[in-house]
């Protein structure tokens, strides 16, 4: 087992499809397809579920997944201290990859980096973001990009924002409705991300929604993105929330009325870095906020 396969795989995984790693990782698909089916023959099981829409972990994906994290800390940190100590810059700023985050984010945050700092590279460091303000607590991530915001002491942006609405299955009775009230959610199992990846959006989120007069049943499944699109049409009445990029493959999106939700992405650092490359992204992210410049590439 080589730590490129771990990298591979856990691209891989956090991604949810082969294409969009491949993409952040530089390499064409059947390469990185070729890799993972060989870190498979070395486990000896399969570490993920192909489908239409991208891929999810098996049970054995998801143990390899939490230790392969480890790994490749650990290794990328030791190479880290290793050029410190020796009075070499390596060149890297160590850059928070969102699990569900838009796939063209983070293509745009290395195109500003490498206009901002040239000569220096993005090394993302994909989880969740409680898993990245972590890393960022203990001086192990540059720049986190998360759903959370974190205690004082560091320096936020927010990248994006994506409107936050109800998803359901085509067949569901309120899949009939153009838009939704938050007291149609009463009594309706509602799945969604595990609390604990983005505490306070959670919390802000079902909070607005009780006060809007919705109470829909929290359900005990809780999950990533693409496995709820593979589950929610299995779980009966379920619904999920989440932006319109969930929309498709016989699931729909709605809008809810009154005060509109939003899904916030933002960009996490430490107050007054040090580190000169850093300092420049920093000022660059905010000039690419400013004019707009973070966006989807427009449709083909």
């Amino acid at each position: 087992m080589e730590l490129r396969h771990l990298r591979y795989f856990v691209a891989v995984a956090e991604a949810g499809h082969f294409g969009r790693a491949a993409a952040v990782l530089h390499v064409s698909t059947p390469t990185l397809s070729e890799q993972i089916r060989a870190l498979e023959a070395e486990v000896g099981a399969p570490l993920l579920v192909r489908h239409p829409r991208g891929a999810t972990t098996t049970a054995a994906g998801a143990a390899l997944l939490v230790e392969a994290r480890t790994v490749l800390l650990a290794a990328d940190t030791a190479l880290r201290e290793a050029r410190r100590a020796a009075g070499i810059d390596d060149g890297a700023l160590r850059l928070g990859l969102l699990t569900g985050a838009p796939p063209w984010l983070p293509r745009q945050l290395a195109q500003i980096l490498a206009r901002a700092a040239p000569g220096h590279v993005p090394a993302f460091v994909g989880g969740s973001s409680t898993y990245q303000l972590g890393l960022l607590e203990r001086g192990e991530l540059d720049v986190a990009v998360s759903r959370d915001t974190p205690d004082p002491g560091y320096e936020t942006l927010a990248l994006v924002e994506e409107e936050l609405g109800v998803v359901l299955p085509e067949a569901h009775p309120l899949a009939q409705r153009p838009a939704l009230d938050a007291a149609d959610l009463s009594g309706i199992e509602l799945v969604w991300y595990p609390r604990h990846r983005a505490p306070r959006l959670f919390d802000e989120v079902i909070t607005t929604i009780e006060r809007l007069g919705g109470r829909p049943e929290i359900s005990a499944s809780a999950m990533a993105v693409e496995a709820i699109r593979t589950a929610l049409p299995l779980l009966g009445g379920a619904i999920t929330l989440g932006s319109r990029r969930m929309e498709g493959d016989g699931l729909v999106w709605r809008p809810l009325r009154g005060a509109p939700l939003s899904i916030p992405i933002w960009a996490v650092w430490r107050a007054r870095p040090r580190d000169p490359a850093l300092r420049a992204y920093v000022r660059a992210l905010r000039k690419a906020v400013a004019r707009g410049d973070l966006a989807p590439p427009p449709a083909a």
